[in-house]
Order: C-alpha cells, then sequence, then structure tokens
C-alpha cells in the first residue's frame, strides 16, 4: 500500500519535474526574442504524458501552447494511425484536456498535439479496462 502510495507521488513529482523543465525551455526561448510573447511559435507547444497511465475510464492530458495561436487539437489514433478522437482545444497557454476513454478498447493509442497546422509531439497512451 505504501509503495503504491509513493509510486504514485513519484510519477506525479516527475511529471512536475517535465512540465517545469519544458515551461523553463519556452521562457528561455521567448526571453532570447526580446520579451516579446508574439514571438512565441507553434514549435514552442509542447505535450506532456497522461496522466493516470494506464488509464481505465478518465485521463488528463497537460500541454501548453502560446497564446497567439490560432487552431490546436489534440488527436487520439490506434496503433494504425486512424483517428478515433479529435479534440479541439478551446483554452491556450498551460492548461489539460480530459479524456474519456470508455469507448476505446484496451490497448495503447497515440495521441498527437496539433498547433497551427503543425505536428507538435506525440505520446502514447495505455488503456486498460
Amino acid at each position: 500500500e505504501r509503495v503504491n502510495a509513493m509510486s504514485e507521488k513519484m510519477e506525479a513529482l516527475l511529471l512536475a519535474n517535465e512540465e517545469l523543465r519544458r515551461e523553463n525551455e519556452v521562457i528561455r526561448k521567448s526571453l532570447q526574442s526580446c520579451c516579446n510573447s508574439s514571438n512565441l511559435e507553434a514549435e514552442d507547444a509542447y505535450l506532456l504524458q497522461n496522466s493516470p497511465n494506464p488509464v481505465v475510464d478518465q485521463s488528463q492530458i497537460r500541454y501548453f501552447v502560446p497564446e497567439n495561436m490560432t487552431d490546436a487539437r489534440v488527436e487520439i489514433a490506434d496503433l494504425k494511425g486512424i483517428v478515433l478522437q479529435s479534440l479541439e482545444l478551446e483554452q491556450f497557454g498551460l492548461n489539460q484536456v480530459n479524456v474519456d476513454t470508455q469507448s476505446l478498447g484496451t490497448g495503447n493509442y497515440i495521441y498527437t498535439l496539433y498547433v497551427d497546422g503543425k505536428i507538435v509531439d506525440s505520446r502514447i497512451m495505455i488503456v486498460t479496462k
């Protein structure tokens, strides 16, 4: 029981660390570009690992999309590349989208962040039932 609790805390710390690392990277880039947030580009967006992973019914995907972007979405596809869900992101900045995985079967899925028509990053989500 304590091992499981510690494992969950460790996973949360690792996710927080990754999020901070990516945020720092974006901040450094924006500061080098004369402190103007409009200089951020789609490539400055990032995607974090879904949590929890593996997931049974519901999961959260955290992301960062610069405020000056116009279009962002997360697509969930099977390993054959068939898109099963497309989630339009309505809030930019550092945020998260909730994913309902009840319609997905047990298996591995790839989710991809698209910003202004460009692929930013992809990650793997494991669904268990």
